[in-house]
């Protein structure tokens, strides 16, 4: 099922996840990962994020007449940082004030990646299939033309002129995108496998940080949570290894809590019984599609003993929450970093704090600083549905906002 979504959004091409053929894989995989991740990878990433969302705070708070400050978080920041990473990675043409001759906004850009994200890897309502095939096939071809055009172009004497004209404009290659895309031709692969592999490594991005950012703040600024958050701010004051090591802990574990996905749906590719604990075998025909129920394995006791406790100091290898073996997610040393240097910033913030009724309206019943959401249930597994500003049902977090003090 992943690699047919796959398919239909790069022209036809694979990408090496849903690959089951070891050496297959493994040679894609190795070719990748020495393109994609320079030297100091996790280092840029973090760097990247403090600074991202530290200007994205002050640049989207909006000042009370005295010191309260507030901010859409979701909306302003965890929806912005992650695609602004990917279309500096990409060298996507970005419009904006500064240059307004681009291609997308990132709005836009965050549209295209999130909807070849839900189609990809989470669409498991029958109801959406339809919505979701038609949106993606949409703006997948732009994305490719982008991607196509920057790989033929960053190479030879074309690459000179090019890169003359577009100096200084949205079309600018920077020192990231022209590494990244002078390794991936030196690859030598057909131009199209490259354009599927530019898909396949950067829609998980989008789709995992973005949600699973705000999922976090929302999570340590619950109710129940208030010891967690008190370590946290703590932690987000200091900057050594020690607490980025135990923020990770944090990360990992409220993405037990709150995942990003509750459920895979996949295809079974030939006919397999599957030990399942004290159910017992369970048999599955091939071509049957089957949901694996990662949010209800992310709870299990004989995987995490005690599993609704938060424990940021459980070890990392009791988590599968980014796949496992060949199907192991490739942005997964972004994931890990990105959100631990996101919280740090957030919970920096003096006093961070849901913005209440009495400092936002008259009514005692204003729920402006909260996640409205309805939950669907589909093959036992509960998935959560959020209502946006104009009360639409959509399956990511669109806005939370949330007050501190300057």
């Amino acid at each position: 099922m992943y690699q047919a979504a796959i398919k239909q959004c790069t022209d036809g091409h694979e990408f090496m996840i849903g690959w089951d053929e070891q050496k297959q894989h493994d040679d894609r995989s190795s070719i990748l990962h020495k393109v994609f991740f320079e030297e100091g990878f996790e280092k840029n990433v973090t760097q990247y994020f403090r600074e991202t969302v530290k200007s994205l705070i002050q640049k989207n708070s909006l000042k009370y007449a005295d010191n309260r400050r507030s901010i859409d978080v979701v909306r302003d920041v965890c929806n912005v940082a992650p695609i602004m990473w990917l279309a500096k990675r990409f060298a996507i043409p970005i419009k904006s004030d500064k240059n307004p001759r681009g291609l997308v906004t990132l709005p836009q850009l965050f549209d295209i990646y999130l909807v070849l994200f839900m189609y990809q890897s989470f669409n498991i309502l029958p109801v959406n299939e339809w919505k979701l095939r038609e949106a993606a096939l949409t703006v997948a071809p732009l994305l490719r033309k982008i991607l196509e055009t920057h790989l033929k172009t960053q190479q030879g004497y074309t690459e000179t002129l090019v890169d003359w004209f577009a100096k200084g404009s949205a079309y600018e290659v920077g020192p990231d995108a022209d590494r990244l895309y002078h390794a991936l031709n030196k690859t030598g692969l057909p131009i199209g496998d490259l354009v599927g592999d530019c898909i396949g490594m950067g829609t998980p991005v989008a789709g995992n940080i973005t949600q699973q950012a705000s999922l976090l703040i929302d999570l340590y600024l619950s109710k129940g949570y208030e010891q967690h958050k008190a370590r946290i701010v703590e932690l987000a004051q200091r900057d050594d290894g020690a607490s980025d090591k135990e923020l990770s802990g944090y990360v990992w574990e409220g993405m037990r809590h709150a995942g990003v996905v509750p459920g895979l749906p996949r295809v079974a590719a030939r006919d397999i019984t599957v030990q399942d604990g004290a159910r017992g075998p369970v048999h599955i025909k091939a071509g049957q599609t089957v949901l694996i129920a990662t949010s209800s394995a992310a709870m299990d006791p004989a995987a995490f003993p005690n599993p609704e406790k938060i424990d940021p100091h459980r070890p990392l290898s009791s988590y599968t929450l980014l796949g496992h073996g060949l199907h192991f997610c490739f942005g997964a040393r972004i994931v890990g970093p990105a959100l631990v240097a996101t919280l740090k910033e957030v919970f920096r913030l003096k006093n961070l704090r849901y913005i209440g009724p009495n400092e936002n309206s008259m009514n005692p019943n204003d729920k402006t600083g909260r996640f409205s959401f309805l939950y669907h249930e589909f093959a036992g597994v509960k998935t959560k549905v959020y209502l946006d500003a104009d009360a639409k049902e959509t399956p990511i977090p669109t806005s939370l906002r949330l007050i501190y003090e300057e």
